[in-house]
C-alpha cells in the first residue's frame, strides 16, 4: 500500500552572497547539498480486551521517541528577466532510529502480551518553488513559496501471545 502526504509550505527565505566578481549574479542553475533535521514522535496505544490489562479492561500507554533525519538534496532553479525564480527540487532523508517499540505485558492473563512496533525507514519529496530575486549590492534575497509532495516508508506490526501478527507496510 502506498501512502501520499501532498505538503505545503509557506514563506520561506534563502539568502546567497554573490562575490563582487559576478556582473550579473543570477540564482539560474543546478545546486546539490546535504541536509539533516530531527524527528519527533509521539504513539498512544489504546487498548481493550476482556481482563487483559486491568480489572477495568483498558490499556494505555505512550511512548515518545525522536531521531536524526540525514539527507541529501537536488535541484534546478531558473531566473527569468523580470526576476521570477522557479525551480525543482527532490529529496531524501533517512530515519538513523528506524523502530520503536512497545510492549504490554497483562498481569491479569499471564502469560498474555501485546507488542507494537513502528518503523520509519526513509522518506522522499519533490517540490516545486516560485520566488522573486531582490538584488543589492552586497548580495541577493530569493523569498519564495514551494508546494510538493513527500513519499514515506512506513510500518506497523503488532504481535501477542497467541501468535495473532499482522503488518501494515506503506512506501513498498
Amino acid at each position: 500500500m502506498k501512502k501520499l502526504i501532498i505538503t505545503a509550505q509557506t514563506l520561506a527565505i534563502t539568502m546567497g552572497i554573490m562575490g563582487t566578481a559576478y556582473a550579473n549574479p543570477s540564482w539560474t542553475g543546478f545546486y546539490v547539498g546535504a541536509m539533516g533535521g530531527v524527528a519527533f514522535n509521539h504513539i498512544d496505544l489504546n487498548a481493550q480486551q476482556l481482563g487483559f490489562s486491568s480489572l477495568s479492561q483498558t490499556y494505555n500507554a505512550n511512548t515518545n521517541f525522536s531521531s536524526f533525519l540525514p539527507g541529501m538534496q537536488f535541484g534546478y532553479m531558473y531566473q527569468f528577466a523580470n526576476n521570477w525564480v522557479s525551480g525543482l527540487e527532490a529529496n531524501i532523508t533517512v530515519n538513523t532510529d528506524q523502530t520503536d517499540t512497545i510492549n504490554y505485558s497483562a498481569p491479569y492473563n499471564n502469560p498474555g502480551y501485546d507488542q507494537f512496533t513502528l518503523k520509519e525507514w526513509y522518506q522522499t519529496a519533490l517540490k516545486a518553488r516560485l520566488g522573486r530575486a531582490i538584488s543589492w549590492d552586497k548580495g541577493m534575497l530569493l523569498p519564495y513559496v514551494t508546494t510538493g509532495v513527500s513519499f514515506a516508508n512506513v510500518g506497523l506490526t503488532y504481535n501477542n501471545e497467541g501468535g495473532n501478527a499482522y503488518s501494515i507496510v506503506t512506501g513498498k
